[in-house]
């Protein structure tokens, strides 16, 4: 029979391998595992196995990103199941709070969640907490350390606690590593927490507690967090759409000038060809009106632009050249011309 006592809490976020760390030490079937995202744990439960002469009491609580109930009813059960024992006399022996160390990045919902456990415990409890990185096996060693590092210096997260005591431990699937973590509370003594004081000896009401407070400021600062942050992206997204609507316009005005320039071009080649062609006629109407015709006095063709305007030509019958009279008659009134009236010339 055991001699010695331990209860430890294990706490940590959804998928942290809570109820899977005690199933694999305890070995008992009862313990729900998750399988997925949707969490198995909403109500705090205890399991009592023994180990190397020590009687080992393990409380399962729900993760504090459930996605079944709220952050601030989840505490509000842990404040709870934590005043009721302490008005039992049934303190713990330290707090195990899991991370996976898979997390690509220390995020701000994480961050808030540890300012409320530390509010919680306070800082006089920090000796009694472990805080255990899990799932090791499941990425390269290089960057599980990476990342256990990154964890233990971003200002804000484990550094801090594990400078004022909080112990550290990598945990492994295998039962000898989670048996490992264990055996780091065995000689730790019974502490309250700092948030069972509050309660129990300063008579403070649940809401009130450093830990509710927390929780809602944290809760506050999220909430402005990501409404700046769907500001931004809302902002982001109008750019993007009235960048979209520019190029659109710009392409539809540079279309717009081409078919313009096309346009006016096409007009002023239909507006050359008329006067090519009003010149046709003018040159035509010109021939017969302004008195330069077609002169010869012996059929060579050439242009008599003095001719006076008269009535009367004479018209070559072999090549169809046209003379006035006064030609006609300086010329010796050809035989083979005939009389042609102005009206009916070629």
């Amino acid at each position: 029979m055991a001699s010695k006592k331990a209860s430890i809490a294990v706490l940590g976020v959804t998928g942290a391998g809570k109820s899977t760390f005690i199933q694999t030490v305890t070995g008992r079937d009862d313990v729900i595992v998750g399988k997925g995202l949707k969490t198995q744990t909403i109500d705090i439960s205890s399991y009592v196995f023994d180990y190397n002469g020590v009687c080992f009491e393990l409380v399962d609580t729900p993760g504090f990103d459930d996605t079944e109930l709220s952050s601030e009813e989840i505490l509000e059960q842990l404040i709870t199941y934590l005043a009721s024992n302490y008005e039992k006399g049934h303190l713990l022996s330290g707090i195990l709070y899991l991370h996976p160390i898979y997390y690509t990045r220390v995020q701000g919902s994480t961050m808030a969640q540890l300012r409320v456990f530390e509010q919680l415990c306070g800082p006089d409890f920090y000796q009694n907490i472990v805080l255990g990185t899990t799932f090791w096996e499941t990425i390269d060693e290089q960057t599980a350390v990476e990342r256990e590092n990154e964890f233990y210096t971003t200002a804000g997260f484990f550094g801090d606690m594990k400078d004022l005591g909080a112990k550290t431990a990598r945990i492994y699937r295998s039962r000898d590593s989670c048996l490992g973590a264990l055996n780091m509370f065995a000689g730790n003594s019974f502490a309250a927490l700092k948030v069972q004081e509050e309660i129990s000896v300063n008579g403070t009401d649940i809401r009130s507690t450093t830990a509710m407070q927390a929780l809602s400021e944290e809760a506050s600062k999220l909430k402005i967090k990501q409404e700046e942050q769907l500001r931004i992206e809302r902002d982001e997204a109008e750019r993007k759409v009235r960048e979209n609507e520019e190029r659109i316009k710009a392409a539809e005005e540079r279309r717009a000038r081409v078919l313009e320039a096309e346009r006016q071009e096409e007009e002023e080649r239909c507006e050359q060809e008329l006067q090519n062609l009003r010149l046709i006629q003018h040159s035509r109407v010109s021939l017969r009106h302004r008195g330069s015709i077609l002169c010869d006095k012996a059929c060579n063709q050439h242009i008599h632009s003095n001719a006076p305007r008269v009535t009367e030509y004479w018209k070559c019958r072999k090549c169809k050249v046209v003379t006035c009279e006064p030609c006609y008659n300086s010329g010796g009134k050809v035989a083979h011309y005939e009389w042609c009236p102005y009206q009916n010339l070629p």
